[in-house]
């Protein structure tokens, strides 16, 4: 059987999604696709509009023939975790090809760009230091730094956010391949449709469907839902406590404890916290991981132990694949059997999802009462 996987979030699915996925099939023959989904947070941390159930149900009438969880640990984290974890995932699984959207369907293109970061030669150490140190934004700093190395063109391949995860995705492969395991092949499918935050005639960005879908199909509204618990944990724990945070970097505690004296909304306090180094979406990513109780400490032992298989939904083909399927690591269908076998592994991916989980459930019962 053919395989191809998507890591993604469906939140919520869209009309670009489906021909991603219709793409993905025809150019690879897939017999299978798998969709390896964030759960209750997503990666510009903020809460799924819909529970992964949802979400689920949504992928298998879209396309998709099987849906597999993306731990919090990688789903709440910034691109680089949140590939990795993906990647992971797929290889583990044993998929034959991981596909991914960008502006510029050229892999190749993009995998120069990936072995330079991977690799990171002298000459882009030294110009990023440089652009860091005089308080360029890391993004901006990493983007002069390529530039210098390969020129104007491969740097403004980081123009656009869909390149710069799939060369997340294809840095994480040639990692895990170095690393002697036997990767997917990587597949690029050009973007079409409005850009991120718009929308066309025909195809809405997800954050322009979030922005038009009714309050009423959401399970939960946003992340202000989560207010009252995050704030009040931060006025209760002291800078030190909360600089043990994951994403935190030295000094935003105080930042971050200050600021959330005078807000009652998440949303305000993010906006205080944030400036031209530290992005809302880190700020609210560090915020949720407060609510969660995920300390950097535990999300570096949760990336070390590595993710657990969870099959959230399948049809027909999903399900002859995990009848196939022959990995080392088991495919679990049932939530305890996955608790179990994380709490036998030393392994606490699902403790601070079932945290998340937690966390999502009670905002979604306060919304619906």
């Amino acid at each position: 059987m053919t395989t191809a996987t998507i890591i993604c979030e469906y939140n919520p699915f869209h009309l670009g999604h489906k021909h991603h996925i219709a793409e993905t099939r025809r150019i690879t023959g897939a017999q299978c696709i798998v969709a390896i989904m964030s759960g209750s947070f997503v990666q510009r941390g903020e809460p799924a509009i819909a529970d992964i159930e949802t979400r689920a149900q949504w992928a298998l009438a879209g396309g998709a023939d099987l849906v597999v969880e993306l731990p919090y640990a990688y789903a709440c984290s910034g691109a680089e975790i949140f590939a990795y974890g993906g990647c992971q995932i797929a290889t583990m699984l044993g998929v034959d090809y991981l596909s991914f959207g960008a502006e510029n369907p050229d892999v190749s293109d993009l995998r120069k760009l990936a072995l330079l970061l991977v690799k990171e030669p002298q000459e882009y150490v030294v110009v990023l230091k440089a652009e860091l140190d005089k308080g360029v934004p890391f993004a901006k700093a990493r983007q002069i730094a390529i530039a210098s190395c390969c020129g104007q063109e491969q740097a403004a391949l980081l123009d656009n956010p869909n390149n710069i995860l799939g060369i997340e995705y294809l840095k994480a492969l040639i990692k895990l391949e170095m690393g002697g395991h036997k990767v997917p092949e990587a597949v690029a499918i050009k973007r079409i449709g409005a850009p991120h935050g718009s929308k066309d005639d025909q195809f809405y960005s997800a954050t322009a469907a979030r922005i038009h879908m009714d309050s009423s199909l959401k399970s939960v509204n946003g992340v202000d839902d989560f207010s009252m618990p995050i704030i009040s944990a931060i006025r209760r724990m002291s800078p030190e406590e909360i600089a043990l945070y994951g994403d935190m970097e030295q000094g935003l505690e105080n930042r971050i404890k200050a600021m959330a004296e005078d807000c009652i909304k998440v949303s305000e306090l993010v906006a205080k916290v944030a400036n031209k180094r530290i992005t809302e979406a880190r700020v609210r990513r560090i915020l949720c991981n407060i609510l969660t109780g995920e300390t950097g400490e535990m999300r570096q032992a949760a990336v070390d132990k590595g993710p657990y298989l969870r099959a959230v939904a399948m049809g027909p083909e999903g399900r002859v694949f995990l009848r196939e399927y022959d990995g080392e690591t088991p495919v679990f269908t049932r939530i305890k059997d996955v608790d179990k076998f994380c709490h036998k592994n030393g392994n606490p991916n699902f403790l601070i999802e079932k945290r998340a989980q937690e966390q999502y459930s009670l905002a979604r019962m306060t919304k619906s009462n």
